[in-house]
């Protein structure tokens, strides 16, 4: 079967009469579905529980849950006994469902709700591109989300950030359907409302990030259109405003009724990242990023994004407002972020799927080009795109130069000249009219690529090792049942890795020995010893040194400066 064919829902021996080849089709087409599903499940959930460790925002939600399910809590959520305000308790409460379901939570389970997200939201794209552009851009689209370099790190993690997108997007197509079939008064209140209840899930998941996100957009949009009457069910809305509402104002105010100083913790989390508080990065940060996190479709994603500029005839009488609504949510979230002096390239995800919708949109070009006997690619085309995948590889085994340290049965710096050469290939074979066969040496060297990645290169790069390691080290060095003091490590991986660990905060040396009554063993960080010395006085044993576990470049915890495990003797009581 050619390339072209892969797309058509018909057969040469298809039914003579309309309604045989109108099953025939539907037939065709939920196969295609379907199997498009099993293969994104299958890309998303491969080693999903081993590919690496808990990284530390990933521990970060899923101790809070398990303390959560501990202690019957489910308002203040809390990390090793401290409470954990930075975020709200959305993604606890998702995680502490599944722990209640599968009674832990492991790396498997914990990551599975981003998985499941990350498959909706592949579903969720596609059927609009679908309904908006047809079967093929439809195809297209699902497999572009679906297998997105974003999507298949975020959508394999247990934190919150793909939940959050499919939230996000689903306002977003919700809002804007692809048709443009009229609607009564109480359908569009009805859509509105949707948009407002998936709104206030996603304050619930990281605050105001969500509905500003979604509503901005939104309203500019309908501007933009003047569509006024829409715009009024948009903002005068009862349901939206009373999920809003109770999202916004229910929670905080429950915590704030028993710690008064987590206004302050959200304000730093707020308005503090917006300045910069935290960290500051320039205007265009995002920029570079849009193009390698899409990868490794934006080369068509780019092409798309010119056919539906062009389709949209800003310049012309006859002006398309459902293609300008993708460029309004591309164009106005990109400010709102860039805005911001606090980034992070997973603030991009949510406007990561109108690439997703304009690659389908390329794919369908591609398509009729390759049906008229058309080139997909000029050769000068084809030698281009191998000396930009050539020069990516080098930078890629430049970059991880302790690539040679992994044990695999074949050099992990062959498997990348391997690839690039595959590649090229592939190109070639789309210069000289033999789409089909790219197509499929293109799925091949993308599935090795993956399976090689997820089980070789990345588990032997996971810099959580030696927190694992350490933490099993502490386990072993004190007698079963003893609690650990953690002293200045609040917020550090290491003490997910330790369910024994209690973490506390010390001004002075009164409080110090009120909060360690009781226990023996204390863990913090190296440069605390001498203030540690200083404050409590006597005698005390080293017990355990993280200097023992050669620390891998650990950003994310204190074993990197020398974690010490301490014993607390008589003298201090």
């Amino acid at each position: 079967m050619s390339w072209p064919q892969v797309f058509q829902l018909g057969n040469a021996n298809a039914p003579s009469t309309i309604a045989d080849r109108s099953r025939t089709a539907i037939s065709s087409d939920a196969v295609i579905q379907i199997s498009l599903g099993v293969i994104a499940y299958s890309l998303l959930t491969f080693d999903l529980g081993s590919w690496r460790l808990f990284n530390q925002h990933e521990m970060l939600a899923v101790r809070p849950a398990q303390e959560m399910a501990i202690s019957g809590d489910y308002i203040v959520p809390t990390y090793a006994g401290l409470p954990r305000l930075e975020k709200p308790p959305g993604f606890y409460w998702v995680l502490t469902a599944i722990l209640s379901v599968t009674g832990e939570l492991t790396t498997f389970t914990a990551r599975l709700p981003s998985a499941i997200a990350a498959i909706f939201l592949a579903w969720l794209v596609g059927r609009w591109s679908r309904l908006r552009y047809g079967p093929v851009a439809g195809y297209g689209a699902f497999i572009a989300q679906s297998t997105s370099l974003y999507v298949l790190t975020y959508g394999r993690t247990a934190e919150a950030d793909m939940l959050l997108c499919a939230l996000m997007t689903s306002a977003m197509l919700v809002a804007a359907p692809a048709n443009n079939s009229g609607q009564t008064f109480w359908e569009k209140q009805a859509r509105w409302s949707a948009v407002g209840v998936l709104a206030a899930a996603t304050y619930l998941l990281k605050f105001h990030f969500g509905p500003i996100l979604i509503y901005t957009p939104l309203v500019v949009w309908l501007v933009c259109v003047r569509r006024w009457k829409e715009l009024a069910h948009a903002v005068i809305n009862p349901v939206a405003l009373v999920c809003l509402c109770a999202a916004i104002f229910v929670w905080p105010l429950l915590v704030l009724s028993r710690i008064p100083e987590a206004a302050e913790v959200w304000n730093s989390e707020t308005w503090g990242r917006f300045q910069g508080d935290i960290t500051t990065q320039p205007f265009w940060y995002y920029l570079p990023i849009l193009l390698w996190i899409t990868m490794p479709w934006t080369p068509l994603a780019l092409p798309g994004a010119l056919l539906s500029w062009k389709r949209t005839g800003w310049w012309q009488t006859r002006f398309d407002s459902r293609e300008s609504f993708l460029w309004v949510w591309l164009v106005v979230q990109l400010l709102l972020l860039s805005v911001s002096a606090n980034k992070h390239k997973h603030y991009l995800l949510p406007l990561l799927p109108v690439f997703a919708i304009w690659t389908g949109l390329r794919i369908d070009q591609l398509t009729c080009i390759v049906r008229n006997g058309g080139r997909i690619l000029p050769p000068w085309g084809a030698v281009l795109a191998s000396v930009a995948l050539f020069a990516g590889m080098v930078y890629a085994i430049a970059r991880l130069g302790h690539l040679s340290e992994i044990t695999a049965p074949i050099p992990v710096e062959v498997m990348f000249v391997t690839v690039a050469v595959g590649g090229s290939l592939v190109f070639l074979l789309m210069a000289y009219r033999n789409p089909g066969t790219a197509a499929v040496l293109a799925a091949f060297l993308f599935l090795c690529g993956y399976t090689v990645s997820n089980r070789v290169v990345l588990p032997n790069c996971d810099r959580r090792i030696a927190v694992r390691d350490f933490s099993q080290s502490v386990t072993e060095s004190i007698p079963a049942g003893e609690s650990i003091l953690a002293i200045g490590m609040r917020r550090d991986v290491l003490l997910g890795y330790l369910p024994q660990a209690r973490a506390v905060e010390l001004e002075d040396a009164k409080s110090f020995r009120t909060s360690t009554s009781g226990s023996r063993y204390w863990l913090m960080p190296r440069y605390l010893e001498k203030g540690f010395t200083e404050q409590i006085g006597g005698e005390w044993e080293e017990v355990l040194s993280s200097t023992k576990v050669a620390p891998v470049g650990l950003r994310s915890s204190f074993i990197e400066g020398g974690l010490v495990l301490l014993i607390n003797t008589n003298t201090h009581e």
